[in-house]
């Protein structure tokens, strides 16, 4: 297990972070003292519940909406566009302007 001053955690949070995502156990110490633990969080299992009201949580928020049913069959069915979309939106911006 490695460990960590409060300090250098401060100043070295992302770092740590990333080890701890990595699967590390990091021990929090105040002057030699260990005082916390940053350990990873487990991942959520598909179908357990978490996946779910992680979900609903980003839903509430706003992130992201969630479809009300199934994708039509003939969906990628249609043909493209006839005329390529413009590659970049400041050649249209310019001739208004003008």
């Amino acid at each position: 297990m490695k460990s960590a001053t409060i300090a250098k955690l401060r100043n070295n949070l992302s770092r740590y972070l990333k080890e701890v995502q990595k699967g590390s156990v990091i021990e929090v110490l105040d002057r030699d003292t260990p005082v916390a633990r940053l350990i990873p969080i487990p991942p959520a299992h598909p179908g357990s519940g978490e996946e779910e009201a992680r979900l609903r949580r980003l839903e509430d928020h706003g992130v992201l909406k969630r479809g009300a049913g199934r994708v039509p069959g003939d969906f990628l069915d249609f043909p493209p566009p006839d005329e390529p979309l413009p590659s970049s939106g400041i050649p249209p911006l310019l001739d208004e302007r003008r």
